[in-house]
């Protein structure tokens, strides 16, 4: 039995079936979605290249890279889109994100903190709903950053340059995939070089150095290539820094680390009024009766078991653990400082989780140094870290219950996944989404077959000069349709109005073709166009 819980296996297998288990339960949100521009019609994305008469994705966003689009072309090519087939692969590298920090944490400290940490990481709230949804996104960044580690840690050990070249190259992919990899690149690397300068430079030579910028750059070369394209686009619209919104970063961060960032966000915490939805099947009952007969709960005790564990350093200092508690506090800070200096970035629980797992491998160097304080030690680590472990299962389980009784919110709704099949029956020329939220989750479900327009700009505006209202009339013809979250719903608060008001001063009346409810019965979507009166 000890030497199971020792392996990945408990930890990846509980993973996996807490990812399962919340799979289903909301539709595609718009930048969950976001890598299907890079497979379909390839409109609005950041960078192409032509080969072979062939236009390739680069980059989707001048930070974002389209390696999940690269991922995803052949493997949607096989299997027909759903929640499942998108959603499943994600989940299997948030638990290939596990065994291989099982794997690094074993190598370098031993069983007992691999198996800490996989405990904590495998059923942290905020790691289980940003991997399974990934609308950061994060997983690939996650799965790349731990593999890098893994991969330089065993070319430590070994000192077999293939494992060189295998680390560089995942890292620079990470680089690719997300430009915001270089928090936690930065953050580990500069970590690495201020508590092992020996180490290093006695592993450095000259035709490691040239392995390691070469693997690096082959990873990461569809950025440069980008950046060579459009001059140092990445670096030019994202590198704007300010403290102004600290604060506001450093309560997001604690909620990210408690795991309470996400209700009101994914899952509904109030229904609406008569729209509360009664569980079936034994699963759905024993989720809510478990929420229910465990008061409810919205934090688990991380954040406060983090603050702890940085008090204990300065006591960690003097334990076989040392090495690696620093690094996890000094790679974590430099990676959060420039998280929250960077203008825009640092204020979401899809930011604040690149972090990730830093925080879990603190905890668990500490659990370990507690465990060698005798028997007694033992038992009390063996204690505190199932009390973390229950804490973030329950909390994990009141994120499953809020989403079987009261659905998700708008932006996450079911509803959404049923909005193609009503468009494909349409004789549309062209169809507008008239709110945020829509349109790439459209490009993946139809898989870019629909004459998707966006609609949004210049809606969206607070103001609509008259150019604006021009351009809004002149999409008023019989052969367009229009999609937009009903009233009080909509992301852009204000579309709909807006568009009521042009198109009334203009003379033409709405009809609605239909109205999508989700699970729960809420109307939540509707499709219409805009008719001059016989």
């Amino acid at each position: 039995m000890i030497r199971f819980f020792s392996s990945p296996c408990p930890w990846v297998l509980l993973f996996l079936m807490g990812g399962c288990l919340l799979v289903p339960w909301a539709g595609f949100q718009n930048d969950e979605a976001l890598f299907a521009s890079g497979i379909y019609d390839r409109v609005g994305i950041a960078g192409t290249v032509r080969v072979f008469h062939r236009d390739l994705s680069l980059m989707l966003m001048s930070y974002l890279g389209a390696l999940k689009s690269w991922l995803y072309a052949p493997y949607l090519q096989v299997f027909p889109v759903s929640v499942w087939s998108v959603r499943l692969p994600v989940v299997v590298c948030g638990a290939a994100t596990l065994w291989l920090l099982h794997r690094l944490l074993r190598r370098v400290s031993g069983p007992l903190a691999a198996a800490f940490c996989g405990a904590l990481l495998a059923t942290d709230p905020s790691f289980l709903a940003t991997t399974t949804f990934d609308w950061g996104p994060v997983a690939l960044q996650h799965l790349l950053g731990i593999a890098g580690l893994t991969a330089l840690v065993v070319f430590a050990q070994q000192q077999r340059d293939r494992y060189l070249a295998a680390g560089f190259a995942a890292l620079g992919l990470g680089l690719w995939d997300k430009a915001l990899f270089a928090w936690f690149f930065s953050g580990a690397g500069l970590a690495t070089l201020l508590l092992f300068p020996r180490r290093v430079w006695a592993l450095l030579t000259p035709r490691r150095a040239v392995i390691a910028c070469a693997s690096l750059f082959i990873g990461s070369f569809p950025l440069w290539l980008y950046n060579f394209q459009q001059p140092w686009a990445t670096f030019r619209g994202n590198a704007g820094f300010s403290f102004e919104h600290l604060p506001g970063k450093v309560l997001v961060l604690r909620a990210t680390l408690d795991g309470s960032s996400l209700f009101g966000y994914i899952p509904r915490e109030t229904p609406d009024p008569g729209q509360r939805r009664p569980p079936e099947g034994a699963l759905e009952r024993a989720s809510v009766w478990l929420d229910e007969v465990t008061g409810s709960q919205r934090t688990t005790w991380t954040a406060a078991a983090l603050a702890v564990a940085l008090l204990l350093t300065p006591w960690l200092l003097f334990t076989p653990s040392r090495g690696l508690a620093l690094w996890a506090v000094l790679a974590c800070l430099i990676a959060w400082i420039q998280m929250a200096a960077t203008n825009g970035a640092g204020a979401s629980a899809h930011h604040c989780v690149l972090l990730w797992p830093l925080p879990q491998i603190l905890l668990a160097a500490a659990l370990v140094e507690i465990a060698r304080l005798g028997r007694p030690g033992f038992v009390g680590a063996l204690l505190l870290a199932a009390s973390l472990f229950t804490m973030n299962t329950l909390v994990t389980n009141r994120h499953l219950a809020l989403l079987i009784q009261n659905g998700p919110t708008a932006i996450w709704s079911d509803a959404l996944l049923r909005l193609p099949e009503q468009l494909a029956r349409l004789p549309a020329a062209e169809i507008y989404v008239n709110d945020w939220g829509f349109l790439d989750s459209l490009r993946l479900t139809s898989r870019g077959r629909l004459p998707l327009r966006l609609g949004s700009d210049p809606l969206a505006k607070p103001a609509l000069s008259p150019e604006d209202r021009r351009e809004v009339v002149a999409r008023l013809r019989p052969d367009v349709w229009f999609v937009s979250f009903t009233d009080g719903n909509e992301a852009f608060a204000g579309v709909n109005q807006r568009m009521r008001e042009v198109a009334g001063e203009a003379g033409f009346q709405r009809r609605t073709e239909t109205v999508i409810h989700d699970r729960h019965g809420r109307p939540l979507i509707e499709v219409f166009r805009y008719l001059r009166p016989d």
